[in-house]
C-alpha cells in the first residue's frame, strides 16, 4: 500500500518516530 511504501521510505531515512509509526499503522486498521 502507499502507507507501507511511505513508512518504508521514512524508516530508510531514519526519520520515523514511534509515534508516527503508530499513527501510520492505526490508519491502516481504521
Amino acid at each position: 500500500s502507499r502507507v507501507a511504501k511511505n513508512l518504508k521510505r521514512h524508516l530508510s531515512e531514519g526519520e520515523t518516530s514511534a509515534r508516527e509509526i503508530c499513527i501510520s499503522v492505526g490508519s491502516v486498521y481504521k
